[in-house]
């Protein structure tokens, strides 16, 4: 077989593969003939899971409080709705509002950024960062992402964090 005999081959056998004669079939379609049905990934629906994740302030420090100070994320709206940044909670008080989602086909994590401040609102130093995930089974999870003099207790629903 010639050189120019195999290039033949694999080129026939490539334009199979990619469907470059499904084209040329397709644009010699008569006019009267209706066209095939255009599909666009733009009008399929999103596939996603909410979860909510609380933390408590278990801080047994008496007059300091646990202040949110942001999250981030890795996907844009992976976190639907958190506190307002700036909120502090008291000792046994906690924050309800951690609504994290999950986007099929995405791996999303948020973090929540928290820091220690005293009974003036100055912080003392002291932080934590803790992640939030969603996975494709709903399942959802927590875990320590940084922390600095201040530790976190992942309680059994994997939704609820006590920070101390």
């Amino acid at each position: 077989m010639s050189i120019f005999a195999k290039s033949a081959a694999v080129l026939a056998t490539a334009v199979a593969l990619t469907g470059i004669g499904a084209g040329v079939a397709l644009a010699s379609t008569p006019a009267d003939s209706p066209a095939p049905a255009a599909t666009s990934s733009a009008t399929a629906q999103n596939l996603t899971f909410v979860k909510g994740f609380d933390f408590v302030d278990m801080d047994p420090t008496p007059g300091m409080s646990l202040e949110y100070t942001g999250a981030t994320s890795n996907y844009i709206g992976a976190l639907d709705s958190g506190p307002a940044i700036g909120t502090t909670i008291g000792d046994g008080q906690s924050f309800q509002a951690f609504d994290v989602t999950w986007f099929a086909g995405k791996t999303d994590t948020v973090t929540a950024h928290f820091q220690e401040v005293d009974g003036q609102g100055v912080p003392t130093g002291r932080s934590i960062d803790v992640n939030m995930s969603v996975d494709m089974w709903n399942t959802p999870s927590m875990s320590l992402a940084n922390e600095n003099g201040l530790t976190n207790t992942v309680q059994g629903d994997n939704t609820t964090c006590d920070i101390s």
